[in-house]
């Protein structure tokens, strides 16, 4: 049975019926000046013609036309059309407005085109989605970029249609890898060989992922040089995530420490607004100045500078004291097949079916579990069994290291994006490749909760 909507952090989409013919959604119709974009903008429209318009498209075969609804108020806002749905053919061609005003420029179009995309795929099996674009609609174009759109060049246009350019976005895992840039900054990684990413192998890793349809980067303040270098390469419209470390103990003004450090991050990376920004140390929200820092980050999130606010957490048990008191857009977890904790504990699910947009990180352990045997480091030795279950898993399925660790990282469809630290451009190549495998789940018996293990910054105490 197919679901008949679609629920994001902030709006849920469902068909859009006569019913929903308003005043409102006509004015957003009739407005050419705020909608110049729109094709299907016109001022003569009355509220028989749209009621006419909707109705010719509830129940045609090769027409999904969303509504789209803010969670909570119900609150109609725009809509997003795909006309037409070729299930057949595996593509469609979309149409997005976001008529209320207030709702412009929030990051909107991002986050339901993306919903759509993965809905479009597990229900029709679209895995393409074209959109003409004027090129005068620059915000538009940047929207569609950061929501994995990129230049149709290839495009044949058929007899009446308009010769605007095409983007087109192809729906795959790939989309859901985000680019760990802290060997950018810093030689990091206990299987890192190659030490810190040089500028111009930097700007070939972010140029290919790109290209092949990657759109964010998580970076942060503590990473060394990594913003600076982000700053120097970047040359699209990246959705960057960054992190900010622990407010220092003799920062007597809080709230002009947390805008000091943003604003100097965003100085650094050489963008105009944050698309996560996540605290380093979420605990420091429970102590004295923690309501002050948390009302920090909101009023940089309302004053445009940043889309989401949240934490970055060691293990999912830091969430049982900070959930009760303060609402998160994004919490970024440690996830790999050994250290499954933040399924096991319920707080995947959790976060997901709160709106919270999951990233996880570790997925290679810190390039642990892409060692064999030989390189493996003489420290961790003493976990010598369960080294050699996952070497016997690995041998008997066909599959090497990396296949499996990206197989079931996105395995797991509450979690949003997988972030992968990359050394050179020829790993990061093989990684998304690996992101392609079908599905395979290791046995969970490989799992550990031995903190010894599964915790970096315990490593070097043993």
């Amino acid at each position: 049975m197919l679901k008949s909507s679609i629920e994001t952090s902030r709006f849920y989409l469902r068909h859009l019926t006569v019913a929903d013919v308003s005043d409102e959604y006509l004015s957003w119709i009739r407005d050419q000046n705020s909608n110049r974009f729109i094709e299907a903008a016109d001022p003569t429209y009355d509220l028989d013609s749209l009621r006419s318009y909707v109705a010719q498209r509830e129940h045609k075969s090769d027409v999904v036309f969303f509504g789209i609804f803010v969670r909570g108020t119900n609150e109609h806002i725009g809509n997003i059309k795909f006309e037409p749905s070729d299930s057949l053919g595996g593509s469609a061609t979309m149409g997005i407005l976001i008529g209320n005003r207030g709702w412009r420029g929030k990051g909107v179009a991002v986050e339901v085109l993306e919903a759509c995309a993965q809905w479009l795929f597990d229900e029709h099996g679209i895995a393409k989605i074209v959109l003409g674009v004027d090129p005068n609609n620059t915000a538009g174009i940047r929207a569609y970029l950061k929501a994995g759109f990129r230049a149709d060049h290839g495009r044949n246009f058929a007899e009446g249609e308009s010769n605007n350019p095409w983007m087109v976005r192809h729906h795959s895992s790939v989309n859901r890898v985000a680019i760990g840039t802290v060997q950018f900054g810093l030689p990091y990684g206990v299987a890192n060989k190659t030490g810190q990413v040089g500028l111009d192998e930097a700007a070939r890793i972010l140029d290919f992922g790109w290209a092949s349809g990657v759109g964010t980067i998580d970076t942060a303040i503590g990473y060394g040089a990594s913003e600076e270098r982000l700053g120097e390469t970047m040359a699209d419209p990246w959705r960057v995530v960054t992190k900010l470390p622990a407010v220092p103990e003799s920062t007597e003004d809080i709230s002009g420490w947390v805008k000091e450090s943003v604003f100097g991050a965003l100085k650094r990376l050489r963008i105009p607004k944050l698309y996560g920004l996540l605290l380093h140390r979420p605990q420091q929200l429970l102590g004295a100045g923690g309501a002050t820092l948390f009302r920090a980050l909101a009023e940089l999130k309302e004053q445009g500078k940043v889309e989401k606010i949240g934490v970055s957490v060691y293990a999912p048990e830091e969430l049982e004291s900070l959930w009760p008191h303060f609402q998160f857009d994004m919490v970024q977890a440690p996830f790999n097949a050994i250290d499954r904790r933040l399924a096991t504990s319920g707080w995947l699910s959790k976060l997901h079916l709160a709106g919270t947009e999951v990233h996880v990180r570790s997925v290679f352990l810190q390039g642990l579990l892409l060692m064999d045997a030989a390189s493996r480091p003489s420290r961790f030795s003493r976990w010598d069994t369960l080294w050699k279950q996952w070497d016997c898993w690995l041998a008997e399925h066909s599959l090497t290291p990396l296949q499996a660790c990206m197989s079931f990282a996105l395995s797991q469809r509450e979690i949003a994006r997988v972030v992968v630290g990359v050394d050179s451009l020829a790993q990061f190549r093989e990684i998304l490749a690996c992101a392609k495998n079908p599905t395979v789940v290791p046995p969970i018996t490989l799992m550990s909760e031995d903190q010894s293990l599964i915790n970096p910054s315990l490593w070097n105490a043993h």
